[in-house]
């Protein structure tokens, strides 16, 4: 298995087990960022533990906090995602490396038992 997919099964499985996955927000509303592999399109940032998605509250991005969502209101969230062609960024690291992909992909991987 792939590395891309191993933390995609990760993310998806700890999203499943925790039911709860963490964004950050500010004043402005949650934290969209340029995508790393499309200059044309942008992704929602989301992280599988509050701990990781503080570490990335410094530099540009010191004045978002850290929120939690449940686990259904990712599952919605991701149609409007998909209508805005918003790709999804898991678990942004330390080293600015995040998985990215349609939101439909992680819809069905959500959805698969």
């Amino acid at each position: 298995m792939s590395e891309h997919l191993e933390r995609i099964n990760d993310f998806v499985n700890q999203l499943k087990q925790s039911q709860q996955a963490f964004v950050l927000s500010s004043e402005s509303g949650l934290l969209i960022a340029q995508s790393e592999f499309n200059d044309e399109r942008d992704a929602l940032l989301i992280w599988s533990s509050s701990e990781m998605a503080q570490q990335q509250c410094k530099g540009e991005w010191q004045h978002f906090n850290v929120i939690e969502i449940n686990f259904d209101d990712v599952v919605d969230l991701l149609p409007h995602l998909r209508e805005d062609e918003l790709l999804i960024g898991l678990d942004l690291s330390d080293e600015q490396i995040a998985i990215e992909l349609e939101a439909d992909s992680l819809l069905e991987a959500l959805s698969n038992d």
